[in-house]
């Protein structure tokens, strides 16, 4: 018996499999002694093709033909049989950019504006997320170095299940305007 990863192949882009999600079963394998000898437990696993799915739920059968083994081994079993998994649409969102700071700025500086580009940004969430606050966040731009440095380009926070339209996260543009402190900030 091994345990083996199941793979999930071909699943269309606009499509998420929702979680928990099987990551594993057991494999039941016959052949020679010496083929088990060569063989190495960590390249065996199960692929499971998703290019046919319809949304919602829906059970697959593993089968034989899903484990890539040696040829001189034969599949003799595989728990689960089935596999439960629930697929669902994403959908298009706008969402805008939060910008975190932290730390003060410079003995001597206030922040008079902080500007975001692009402000917003378009993401693919699951149908489950529909109506559920979703927030995108800077990493946060510290606000001490102002004496050096006006424009960051921080990395993103945000959840794991939803995607970026175009695969690719962007890349986010954060101008930090100064003014001298105590002077009145300018409309």
């Amino acid at each position: 018996d091994f345990v083996v990863p199941i793979e999930y192949l071909n699943a269309p882009v606009e499509w998420v499999l929702e979680e928990p999600k099987v990551t594993e079963a057991k494999v039941m394998l016959m052949g020679p002694a010496q083929a088990f000898q060569l063989m190495h437990p960590d390249t065996l696993k199960i692929s499971v093709d998703l290019k046919q799915l319809r949304p919602g739920p829906q059970e697959i059968a593993l089968t034989r033909e899903m484990v890539k083994t040696p040829s001189n081994l034969v599949v003799s079993g595989i728990t689960p049989e089935t596999i439960k998994v629930v697929t669902s649409r994403l959908l298009p969102l706008v969402v805008p950019i939060e910008v975190l700071t932290e730390n003060v700025p410079p003995s001597g500086m206030a922040v008079e504006r902080i500007t975001v580009s692009p402000p917003e940004i378009k993401v693919l969430i699951p149908r489950r997320l529909r109506g559920k606050r979703i927030r995108i966040l800077t990493e946060p731009v510290d606000l001490s170095l102002l004496d050096v440095q006006k424009v960051f380009t921080p990395a993103l926070r945000y959840p794991p299940e939803i995607q970026f339209t175009g695969g690719k996260t962007p890349v986010i543009r954060v101008v930090v305007k100064t003014r001298p402190e105590g002077a009145p900030a300018r409309r």
